[in-house]
């Protein structure tokens, strides 16, 4: 029987967590989304998705199907971080990688912010 209680199992829950606000962020960044567009897609207060953002509060069920159906990822993206995936933007997808490396926290944050900064100014010039 697994104890529900015990300290290893609450931190695996808020590692889960906090890898679900993760996605849906980079998610929202790689589709070039604000807080307050992706907030309306999902039919919460922006505050709302930023608390989800920063693992404060969990992704309903109903929110995750809408991401998934809305951005082409599966649930196992959204929830487990699984890519095999092949619908998923190359951009997330390399994104996702990069969150997953061995790199600090700090050196991840740029090179995403870097790529997705490139890509951005992709689309802009392809418009």
């Amino acid at each position: 029987m697994v104890n529900r209680n015990s300290p290893t199992n609450e931190k695996s829950f808020d590692s889960f967590k906090g890898g679900v606000g993760k996605r849906v962020r980079k998610l929202r960044e790689c589709n070039n989304l604000t807080q307050e567009e992706l907030a309306a897609v999902l039919d919460v207060s922006p505050r709302h998705l930023s608390y989800i953002e920063a693992s404060a509060r969990g992704l309903t069920l109903e929110n995750a199907i809408v991401l998934a159906r809305e951005y082409s990822v599966t649930l196992d993206y959204i929830y487990l971080g699984r890519t095999d995936n092949e619908n998923l933007d190359p951009v997330c997808r390399v994104v996702h990688d990069i969150m997953n490396s061995n790199k600090d926290e700090e050196t991840r944050e740029l090179y995403i912010k870097t790529i997705l900064d490139i890509s951005n100014l992709t689309k802009k010039a392809k418009k």
